[in-house]
């Protein structure tokens, strides 16, 4: 049975798979790129895939680079043959490099990714290039080589201040400008090159936009001004919000407001822009309608005892049975709630006041339609099985 489940990925790698190595594969998201090679091409339409940007079949015989690679003089004298390569990512060509064993260690380099090249081996470097769909772009020797980062970088004000030239910043992952950053300070940066998402205040999009490469594939989050960024569920109190007066809040995750008095919201926050869900009860649901910038956010009147599933629990029937009164359950995004064998319709009936699902649920399937009826918010999946799940992936090889 089919039960792997992967995220959207980068660069599906295929070379060297097999009808085997893919026979678990329930469904992959969106991809980015596809390396195959002639016998594997047939695999690819196998795969039960999301959008596909492009499909690369690798020639024999050629290495494969799938992160950003650096040629100067000295990885040039260590070849031994000649290179032929498929470079995926940024290949950056080093101003030491001598346009003679350029081309004497270099075969061939097939690029789908940028290309920084000094302008005096321009020349060279495109008689031994063959491009697939990446640019070519060249930097003189006063400008700084690029730098490159992964995962989740945060563009500060000391950062900018150590770059002594202008200088490209190639990110893959998230891009974080901190909100100190000033526009006389993005005069170090030469171009932004990023793939994956900018996080940024919404004063610096006019400065940091000419600054973003046509290459990048980002997705920018533009967070207001004026807001304060909660950066994790929060279970607000009311000693926590005696100092705040008016504020507005920028989040991301859960917030749990139930436990706060009408008076105290009315006095502390002004305005709350959520991507998740908020908490509140029946006496202030009104009152976070009016201070909610955001259609989608969900907003849940919650009076009786609730429980949060925040990750992977297992509710058997001795779960239930410890359970005093019916209780409402929220199962969060990113959560997993599996309902054992052991545990029958009626257990669900008397114990399980509501649900509300943003996560997965995982029940047999003779108590699904019991769990349907608890359901008040239903933005989860229902399913009888645990899948295996994978989230965004850089580099898959099957």
């Amino acid at each position: 049975m089919k039960t792997s489940i992967i995220g959207n990925v980068g660069i599906l790698d295929l070379r060297n798979s097999t009808e085997k190595s893919i026979q678990q594969i329930k469904s992959i998201g969106n991809v980015g790129i596809a390396i195959v090679s002639t016998s594997t091409l047939p695999l690819l339409h196998q795969l039960p895939l999301g959008n596909l940007g492009m499909v690369i079949e690798i020639k024999e015989g050629y290495q494969l680079y799938t992160e950003a690679l650096e040629i100067n003089q000295a990885f040039l004298e260590t070849l031994d043959p000649s290179l032929r390569a498929l470079t995926a990512d940024e290949v950056v060509i080093a101003y030491d490099v001598e346009a003679e064993l350029l081309k004497e260690k270099i075969e061939d380099i097939e690029y789908y990714g940028d290309v920084s090249v000094p302008n005096h081996l321009y020349g060279a470097v495109q008689s031994v290039m063959t491009s697939g769909g990446g640019k070519m772009k060249t930097y003189d020797q006063d400008a700084e080589k690029p730098i490159n980062k992964k995962g989740v970088f945060k563009l500060t004000p000391s950062f900018l201040e150590s770059l002594i030239k202008p200088t490209t910043l190639s990110v893959k992952g998230i891009l974080q400008v901190d909100e100190r950053v000033t526009e006389d300070q993005l005069v170090h940066v030469k171009e932004l090159q990023v793939k994956g998402v900018i996080e940024l205040r919404e004063h610096m999009v006019a400065h940091l936009s000419p600054l973003i490469s046509q290459s990048s594939s980002a997705q920018m989050t533009v967070i207001p001004d004026d807001y304060t960024v909660i950066d994790r569920a929060l279970r607000m109190k009311e000693k926590q919000l005696q100092s705040w007066k008016q504020k507005k809040l920028y989040t991301e995750h859960p917030l749990y407001m139930n436990a706060l008095k009408r008076d105290t919201i009315e006095r502390s926050i002004s305005k709350i822009q959520s991507s998740s869900f908020i908490v509140t009860s029946s006496e202030s649901e009104d009152l976070l309608y009016e201070i909610v910038d955001t259609l989608d956010t969900e907003i849940l009147a919650i009076d009786e005892p609730y429980l949060v599933v925040e990750k992977n629990e297992l509710w058997d029937e001795t779960a239930f049975l410890n359970l005093q009164e019916a209780v409402v359950v929220i199962v969060v995004n990113g959560g997993e709630l599996t309902f054992a064998e052991n545990v029958t319709a009626d257990m669900i009936r008397e114990r399980i006041d509501t649900i509300y699902h943003f996560g997965t649920l995982i029940a047999p399937k003779e108590i699904q339609l019991t769990i349907k009826q608890k359901l008040e918010i239903n933005e989860g999946k229902l399913q009888s099985e645990k899948e295996e799940g994978t989230g965004n992936v850089g580099v898959l090889k099957l």
